[in-house]
C-alpha cells in the first residue's frame, strides 16, 4: 500500500491501466502507483517524478519501476484529454439568450463591417470593441475537462442554460448552452451544423493578381475547416467543461454592449 499498489477500491489503491483490442476485449493491464523519484522533492505531488512503480495484476510480491513518469495515466481525464475545443470564427451573426428570456442579437455583413445590434433602442449605441469581444470568445475556447457519463442535464445546469445562436461568414451554424460553473469551469454543450462556404465570391473590380492571391488564402482556410470538423462533430457528443473566463464577454447582459452615455454637464 505504501507504493500505491493495491488493488483497486482498497487503501492505497492503484490506477488500472487497461489496454483493449478493436474487439473491446482486454489484451493487457497493469497497476500504476506512486511516483518514484532518484531525491525527495519539495513537492511530490506537484514534481514530474523520474519514474514510477508499477505492478502485474496478480503478483503483488513484485514492483518494477519504470523511467517514465506515467504522468497521463491518470483516472483524471483533464490531465490526458486534447483540450483542443471547438472554434466559430469570422462570426456573422451572435445571439445570446438568458433563462428567462433576456438577451441579445449582433449581426454584420462581412468580415470587416461594423456590428450593428439588432432592435437597437433610439439613443442606444453598440460598443463595437465589446461586440468584437464576444464574438471573439468563440474563436478562443480550450477544454478543461469532459463531465463524467452520466451527467445529467440538472446537474450540469443544463436544464436552463444560456443558449448561444452563431452564424459564421463561412456557412456554419452553432449553437452552444451553457450550465453552472463548477471550480472556475462552466458545463457546456454545442452542436454545429450548416453547410460550409465552398467558393468564395469575387469582389468587384478585382484585379487578377489580388483574385489569385485572395483564392489562395480562401481555400487554406476553407481547408482547415474541413480538417477540424470531424473532430469538433465527435466532440459535440459529450458534456463539456470548459474555464469560466472564456465565455466572460459571450454573457455578458446587454446592457453592457452599449457605449456610455456621457453625464451630462449642469
Amino acid at each position: 500500500a505504501r507504493l500505491d499498489l493495491a488493488e483497486p477500491g482498497k487503501d492505497g489503491a492503484a490506477t488500472e491501466v487497461v489496454f483493449d483490442g478493436a474487439d473491446g476485449k482486454s489484451l493487457a493491464s497493469f497497476l500504476v502507483g506512486k511516483k518514484y523519484f532518484k531525491s525527495p522533492p519539495t513537492d511530490p505531488d506537484k514534481a514530474k517524478g523520474d519514474g514510477r512503480f508499477v505492478m502485474r495484476p496478480g503478483e503483488p510480491a513484485t514492483a518494477y519501476v519504470v523511467a517514465d513518469a506515467l504522468e497521463q495515466a491518470s483516472a483524471d481525464s483533464a490531465k490526458w484529454i486534447d483540450t483542443t475545443a471547438f472554434t466559430a470564427d469570422r462570426v456573422k451573426t451572435l445571439d445570446v439568450r438568458h433563462p428567462g428570456g433576456t438577451g441579445w442579437k449582433i449581426e454584420r455583413t462581412h468580415d470587416d463591417s461594423n456590428w450593428r445590434l439588432v432592435g437597437a433602442k433610439p439613443g442606444e449605441k453598440l460598443d463595437s470593441s465589446r461586440a468584437n469581444s464576444a464574438a471573439y470568445d468563440l474563436q478562443s475556447l480550450s477544454l478543461a475537462d469532459v463531465a463524467p457519463p452520466g451527467t445529467t442535464p440538472a446537474e450540469a445546469g443544463l436544464d436552463r442554460p444560456i443558449v448561444v445562436r452563431a452564424t459564421t461568414l463561412d456557412g456554419l451554424d452553432f449553437t452552444v448552452k451553457l450550465g453552472k460553473v463548477v471550480g472556475g469551469n462552466q458545463y457546456a454543450t454545442f452542436t454545429v451544423g450548416g453547410t460550409l462556404v465552398k467558393k468564395r465570391r469575387p469582389e468587384a473590380g478585382e484585379k487578377p493578381a489580388d483574385r489569385k492571391r485572395r483564392d489562395k488564402d480562401f481555400a487554406a482556410r476553407i481547408a482547415k475547416i474541413e480538417a477540424r470538423l470531424p473532430q469538433e462533430r465527435a466532440l459535440s457528443a459529450y458534456t463539456l467543461l470548459i474555464p469560466q473566463d472564456k465565455f466572460e464577454d459571450l454573457v455578458k447582459p446587454r446592457a453592457e454592449l452599449l457605449e456610455k452615455k456621457e453625464a451630462k454637464k449642469s
